[in-house]
């Protein structure tokens, strides 16, 4: 699966047990990419609303969830922050 931006640009590639929405999840704003299958594929779907409840009804299941999404955010933004760094030294002439 890939994840596409409202213009088509391919943003990345979904891995099988990867993620993806859960920032629209989270804040409940409307997600800014979509995502495209090109083979069979199985997933589902979490709405904002079921998870804001079952976090309610079970403090350790939300602890779980927060740390997972706090390491999910980190490795995105040292992900992001490679390609800035790699594209500024390319910029730069260096690769």
């Amino acid at each position: 699966m890939v994840a596409v931006n409202t213009a088509g640009t391919t943003l990345g590639e979904i891995l099988p047990g990867s993620t993806t929405g859960e920032m629209g999840v989270l804040t409940g704003l409307p997600r800014s990419a979509r995502v495209i299958v090109a083979e069979d594929a199985a997933g589902f779907v979490i709405k904002k609303s079921q998870l804001d409840a079952l976090m309610r009804s079970d403090v350790d299941v939300r602890t779980k969830v927060l740390e997972n999404i706090i390491e999910l955010l980190c490795e995105r933004v040292m992900g992001a922050n490679t390609q800035i760094e790699n594209f500024a030294e390319q910029v730069r002439g260096g690769g």
